[in-house]
């Protein structure tokens, strides 16, 4: 793999011993890499020794903060299923959300930007309709945003709530329609799990929670985030592979959903960036079915081997901006055929010509 140094962060996340000996310079750069990685809960929640006084004093407020997030997300959560009860909408939490409400512990520390939900297409009209009557509001407000995100993609414009200014992503399937990713929502929905107390409120089954992760993870092109949905990856393999099942089951999902790449980028970069241990067998296996050979997988670690640093100075260098571009080109390849791409990208360059001006 391409020799790149990793974060402090990724050493603190994925072995507590490391920071024995480190000194206040380090503890620094850690707090700052975490923080910009939104991180800092997390890293807070590692069992570590000798941790300077000023560093406790971050990790204590970070940890104040997860908690008063999870409160946030839980009330939205509430009232979400408040609103969708009128018309008997169920719906599907996903990412953050869903790890708070399937009870995960790693999902309790995590902080949360918005909630986002899945509802059946069928469904997804009347669930906009009842959420505008009730103050969220559409954040995308020109003409061409909005038929991108009608006509192409996996999820309605992202809504803001007038008063309480929270954030919800409404998604009718977990990929744009026009990915190269031809998934079946509906095997999604045949293997979903109640939410204990809130009725028609479910999330994904744990395999497909993981995929999920992973699809969005290297294929959404936001890697602002990248490091922090690659620990929860890292999380949810920890939690999910204690029975002995799971290896097998986590690859034959994989390959019925079509996901198998990004399944085999999240074991491999987990491994790299947080020590993931994943089973030779497996990743090799992952790999081949994936038919990433040694030439693409040399690229492949050259961007994402950057791309899923915190955006922190100390984690970049000469290559950084070229490989988020090139990621950034490579995830609207991978969401629209080049008929669509090629127009699409030649508009949203005039746009920010013009708010240049």
């Amino acid at each position: 793999m391409v020799r790149i140094n990793r974060p402090l962060l990724s050493d603190a996340l994925s072995n507590v011993d490391c920071v024995r000996g480190w000194g206040n310079d380090e503890w620094s750069l850690l707090i700052r890499q975490a923080r910009r990685a939104n991180l800092l809960s997390r890293v807070a929640d590692g069992n570590f020794e000798d941790v300077p006084y000023k560093a406790q004093q971050h990790f204590i407020n970070a940890k104040v903060v997860a908690k008063a997030n999870a409160r946030a997300a839980r009330q939205e959560v509430h009232e979400i299923q408040r609103l969708l009860a009128e018309e008997n909408i169920p719906f599907i939490l996903l990412k953050g959300a869903a790890y708070l409400f399937a009870n995960f512990d790693f999902g309790k520390s995590r902080v949360y930007s918005d909630v986002d939900i899945l509802v059946p297409r069928e469904k997804l009209t009347s669930a906009e309709a009842i959420f505008i009557k009730n103050g969220w509001m559409t954040t995308k407000l020109n003409v061409y945003d909005q038929k991108y995100y009608r006509e192409w993609m996996h999820e309605l414009p992202p809504l803001r709530h007038i008063k309480r200014q929270s954030s919800l992503d409404v998604h009718h399937t977990i990929v744009p329609p026009t990915s190269i990713y031809k998934l079946d929502i509906d095997k999604l929905w045949a293997n979903c799990i109640p939410v204990d107390g809130l009725d028609n409120v479910f999330v994904l089954s744990n395999i497909d929670m993981l995929l999920h992760s992973a699809v969005h993870l290297f294929s959404d092109g936001d890697f602002e985030n990248g490091i922090r949905d690659l620990s929860d990856i890292t999380c949810m393999v920890a939690e999910f592979s204690k029975t002995t099942e799971f290896w097998q089951g986590l690859e034959d999902r994989a390959v019925e959903l079509g996901l198998i790449e990004p399944l085999f980028y999240a074991l491999r970069y987990a491994g790299y960036f947080l020590n993931l241990d994943v089973p030779d067998n497996v990743i090799k296996k992952c790999q081949t079915l994936a038919r990433c050979g040694r030439i693409k997988l040399s690229v492949m670690d050259m961007l994402f081997k950057r791309g899923l640093l915190p955006k922190h100075i100390s984690c970049t260098d000469s290559l950084s901006s070229t490989a988020m571009f090139i990621l950034f080109i490579r995830s609207h390849y991978l969401r629209m055929p080049l008929p669509l791409l090629v127009p699409h990208l030649l508009r949203k360059l005039f746009q920010q010509e013009q708010v240049g001006i």
